[in-house]
Formats: structure tokens, C-alpha cells, sequence
């Protein structure tokens, strides 16, 4: 079932970044909630990262907007190693700004 962007809110916003919880997240992504959950530890599992997430409240994990938008990117066949190297850069920038 599509949704309207606008109808998906984040769930927290520090310092001008926008974080999303999972539910959020895979519906911002256009996924299902394990199917999103799914991809990011077979991305996690297969090439030795780890998707940075905050956690807000006990349990909630938030993802960034940044990352969301990488995973929106469509992957492309002979690109898949390009997709990733954006994905690592992100992931850096997000590790250094903590």
C-alpha cells in the first residue's frame, strides 16, 4: 500500500537532522518493516558495516533521514559497489559528526 510522503512524519529532529523509527523508516523507503529490516542485515552481514540507528526512549531505534534517502537510490546492476562506497561515506560523516 503506497503512502503519501507527507504522511510520514520523523520521529525525532535534532540540530536540523530528521531521525525515523523502523515503522517510519520502511514505509519512507517504501518497504515493508521486515523486508527493510531484512536488507539491512544482509547489507550489514555481507560487508562488515554497521547502520548507525540512535536510540531514543529505551527500545526505539531511530535511523537518520541520510541513510533513508541512500536506500531510496535504486541500485543499479554493475553499480552495486558505487551504491555501497555512498552508503560507507555516509555512515562515516554520520560516526564523525557524533
Amino acid at each position: 500500500m503506497p503512502f503519501d510522503q507527507e504522511e510520514i512524519r520523523p520521529s525525532y529532529t535534532d540540530k536540523g537532522r530528521e531521525y525515523y523509527n523502523r515503522t517510519n523508516s520502511a514505509k519512507y523507503v517504501q518497504m515493508t518493516d521486515t523486508g527493510f529490516r531484512r536488507k539491512i542485515q544482509k547489507i550489514e552481514a555481507e560487508n562488515g558495516i554497521t547502520i548507525p540507528m540512535i536510540t531514543r526512549g529505551g527500545q526505539q531505534k531511530l535511523v537518520d533521514k541520510r541513510i533513508l534517502d541512500q536506500f531510496r537510490k535504486g541500485i543499479y546492476v554493475g553499480e552495486e559497489d558505487k551504491w555501497m562506497e555512498e552508503l560507507k561515506k555516509i555512515i562515516d560523516q554520520i560516526y564523525a559528526e557524533r
